[in-house]
């Protein structure tokens, strides 16, 4: 083509116009920041800034970071000026570039946990359970008396057996040594005195006169302490089984054993009882049925083997010494006393009777 003039525009006019026609329509959409500006950064990261074109203005900067995100676009390169023609203007901008990727979405937060619920009412304590009764303590066992040598029946072993405040001789139901029932006049021997009708020595621990030679049928007693069994017979009186006197075998025999106040056959002077005298010898007597005939019936003191209780003497029911005794008991001839307070126990193998060791 010939360079001359057209219409008064060179040629190199004419080509810069015609650039100008197709570049102006993207310069106005960079002016109106449509597209020239690097794509809207994504949430959370920027689009970068197109490269300039040559001669063109320089592009605009990345968008704006998104909120919370990285930071915006790199501004793009300046462009390097076009050469100016003769009189021609400056080269249009160039094309902004592509658009930026969006930056990924940040995860949404999790929600958050609702309101707590009211904490529950806490339940009430439960009423502590009534404590159970402890169970009642067993009865304490007995003390045994102080210095005392344990023997082996019930009135010999030092214990209070019955409970009465009472041990071995200082307890009236305690007859001897051979005694073993604390409880009552009863010796506790099996078989012992079980004849209703014949006495024997009510003291040395069997029934049958063969070993002491004493002997009594309670039907020869007019007050008749053996009834209803064996009621009194006067028929009796004066034969072999109502011997009067006894043998001195039996008296030698029973009476160191009787106590102070009885006969050889169980017939006692007790202070309290029903009668002058009773048979302790009747099964059930005690000193706690003394005041019953029925139990502790009235009988007749056999004279000729009986061991008085004098003033000077403890005896079964009578603790209290006579004012002219000095607060000292009488006792046999090399028999030690014993049953009083601050006097000593009986040595071992002895018993007190009455207030003498035997």
């Amino acid at each position: 083509m010939s360079r001359r003039a057209i219409g008064g525009l060179t040629p190199s006019l004419l080509i810069a116009l015609a650039l100008g026609s197709c570049v102006l329509p993207e310069l106005e959409k960079i002016s109106d920041g449509d597209a020239s500006s690097a794509g809207s950064a994504g949430k959370g990261g920027g689009g970068s800034g197109g490269s300039a074109g040559v001669g063109a203005k320089a592009g605009s900067g990345g968008g704006s970071a998104a909120s919370g995100g990285a930071n915006g676009g790199v501004g793009g390169s300046a462009a390097t000026d076009a050469s100016a023609g003769s009189g021609g203007t400056a080269g249009a901008s160039a094309a902004g570039g592509a658009q930026g990727i969006g930056g990924t979405l940040g995860a949404a937060g999790s929600l958050g946990a609702g309101p707590g619920g009211a904490a529950g009412a806490g339940g009430s304590s439960g009423k502590a359970g009534t404590a159970g009764a402890g169970g009642s303590s067993g009865k304490a066992g007995t003390a045994g008396a102080a210095g005392c040598t344990p023997g082996t029946t019930a009135c010999t072993d030092c214990i209070d057996n019955d409970g009465d405040g009472n041990v071995d001789g200082r307890d009236d139901d305690c007859t001897g040594v051979i005694d073993n029932d604390e409880g009552s006049f009863a010796t506790g021997i099996p078989g012992d005195n079980t004849d209703p009708c014949v006495k024997d020595c009510y003291y040395d621990g069997n029934s049958g006169a063969g070993d002491d030679l004493c002997r009594w049928k309670l039907q020869c007693d007019q007050l008749g302490p053996g009834a209803p069994a064996c009621p009194y017979d006067p028929v009796q009186v004066g034969t072999s089984g109502c011997p009067n006197p006894q043998t001195p075998q039996c008296l030698s025999n029973c009476l160191p054993a009787t106590p102070n106040g009885c006969d050889c056959f169980g017939c006692c002077q007790i202070p309290g009882a029903s009668s002058s005298a009773v048979l302790i010898a009747k099964v059930g007597c005690s000193t706690t049925t003394l005041t019953d005939p029925m139990t502790c019936p009235a009988c007749t003191i056999r004279p000729d083997c009986f061991n008085p209780c004098d003033n000077c003497e403890l005896c079964l029911g009578k603790h209290v010494l006579g004012g002219a005794c000095g607060g000292l008991q009488q006792c046999p001839m090399a028999h030690a006393r014993c049953g009083l307070s601050g006097q000593a126990p009986c040595p071992a193998g002895s018993f007190c009777l009455t207030g003498c060791c035997t």
